[in-house]
């Protein structure tokens, strides 16, 4: 029997609070940390503006909009000193969004901006480089494929603004040039486009990138030195989230948009791979090495190939992937801490809230396509754990652990979590949208 809804307008209305008042810093904007700092969620701003839209807080919304366009560089939202391809797809998303809404000449302008500075600083041959050092003005020649959210958001964009389609459409064409040359479809952390003799080498090479000294956070030397060592050819490493996770995105999303079958087929590849080295009985696994051995499991990389499957499926109706969906969920469903909350990864004792705002969406989404009561009480179930477990008076904490005495950072708030996790309540309350496609984008996880 279907347990009732949960009804979360409580938690929904406290989050809400905690969004326009609490987590807000001395410049007006929500901050990236809790208690508020300087440093503002510009970054993440899609992680909480369509939220606050769709519950009627357009003011609010639109004053967070003006103000965070004042802090941004050509329209794009930099990162210390660097503008990052895949940092920009959230803010993107977020003017664009509200444009659609309102036409406004402001924001297509701060639209265009970013549009003229991507298409000069970071297109090259094709591809959408990782980034652009705003100091030295270097901008290796690396994509980095979790940019393939970026290439979602202009594919979306493309219906305003034809070069954003045009550039995205560009950047897929030549991935499938450069997997199909080397019959490769999961795509590693780094591709040096420039450079064929750079996969040979990083196929073998045991040596991992420096992460420490690398970018996208360092600063000073470690800023030069990063971009000078992102051209090295350190081992090949294929991570599925969001590095393929993005990619394949996109790729469907251009064949939604386009009905290109060329983008299909990429996405057919890809599945076919990804079945064969990185899943296994419903679990998918988060890295691959530089000789294709699987590692790790990690709720963060199993959720959101759950959500390209279904969405695959609802598209195609084809039936392998909606089993691939039920295998990944009812794996997961089999590794439920005992107080409720699901894992981090494969034998984690902590929970991370993030990972589970999205299970639980998608478990709404599969209740709703197979008619099966268990995934809408799992999913019941979930947000009741998480309320109990994850609430404290400031907000919801990042991390709930099964032994709260051996953890300091059980009371960890951040904004963007908590903005996130209104879209549990989104979907538990609004459950007979749940497939409607332009409902969906509101839901998505990028």
């Amino acid at each position: 029997m279907k347990m009732d809804n949960p009804e979360p307008r409580k938690e929904t209305e406290f989050i809400v609070d905690k969004l326009l008042h609490d987590f807000v810093n001395d410049e007006g904007l929500v901050s990236a940390c809790y208690p508020p700092t300087g440093a503002a969620l510009l970054k993440d701003f899609n992680d909480y503006i369509p939220f606050l839209a769709f519950y009627g807080y357009h003011d609010f919304v639109d004053e967070q909009v003006r103000k965070g366009t004042n802090k941004c560089v050509n329209g794009l939202v930099p990162v210390g000193k660097r503008i990052l391809s895949w940092r920009q797809d959230e803010w993107l998303e977020a003017l664009f969004e509200r444009y659609r809404l309102n036409q406004s000449p402001e924001l297509a302008a701060a639209l265009e901006s970013g549009l003229e500075f991507i298409a000069k600083h970071l297109v090259e041959e094709g591809f959408i480089k990782s980034f652009y050092n705003l100091d030295s003005g270097r901008s290796p020649s690396v994509f980095d494929p979790r940019t393939g959210a970026l290439l979602e958001v202009l594919i979306d964009m493309g219906e305003y603004f034809p070069r954003a389609m045009d550039m995205a459409l560009r950047c897929l064409d030549r991935i499938i040039e450069w997997s199909e040359h080397r019959a490769q479809y999961l795509i590693p952390n780094f591709i040096v486009y420039k450079h064929s003799f750079y996969d040979t080498i990083s196929r073998n090479n045991p040596i991992p990138i420096p992460e420490r000294i690398l970018y996208p956070y360092v600063h000073g030397w470690r800023s030069a030195v990063g971009d000078w060592m992102i051209m090295l050819p350190f081992q090949q490493r294929i991570k599925l989230a969001k590095q393929n996770s993005n990619l394949i995105h996109a790729f469907f999303r251009a064949y939604m948009i386009t009905e290109n079958h060329t983008y299909f087929r990429f996405v057919e590849k890809w599945f076919e791979h990804f079945k064969t080295y990185m899943y296994e009985n419903g679990r998918c696994y988060s890295f691959l090495d530089h000789r294709m051995r699987g590692d790790k499991v990690k709720l963060s990389h199993n959720h959101p190939v759950l959500e390209t499957c279904i969405d695959v499926y609802l598209f195609t109706g084809q039936e392998a992937y909606l089993q691939t969906a039920i295998g990944i969920a009812d794996y997961w469903i089999t590794r439920r801490l005992p107080n409720g909350l699901y894992p981090a990864f494969e034998d984690a004792t902590y929970a991370f809230l993030d990972d589970q705002t999205d299970l639980l969406v998608l478990f709404v989404r599969l209740w709703k396509i197979l008619e099966n009561p268990q995934y809408w009480d799992e999913a019941v179930q979930l947000y009741q754990a998480i309320v109990h477990h994850h609430m404290t008076q400031s907000g919801l904490a990042t991390y709930s652990y099964m032994d709260t005495t051996q953890h300091s950072d059980n009371s960890i708030i951040e904004p963007k979590y908590n903005a996130l996790f209104l879209k549990a309540g989104i979907a538990l309350e609004n459950h007979d949208r749940i497939l409607d496609e332009d409902f969906w984008l509101l839901l998505r996880d990028r």
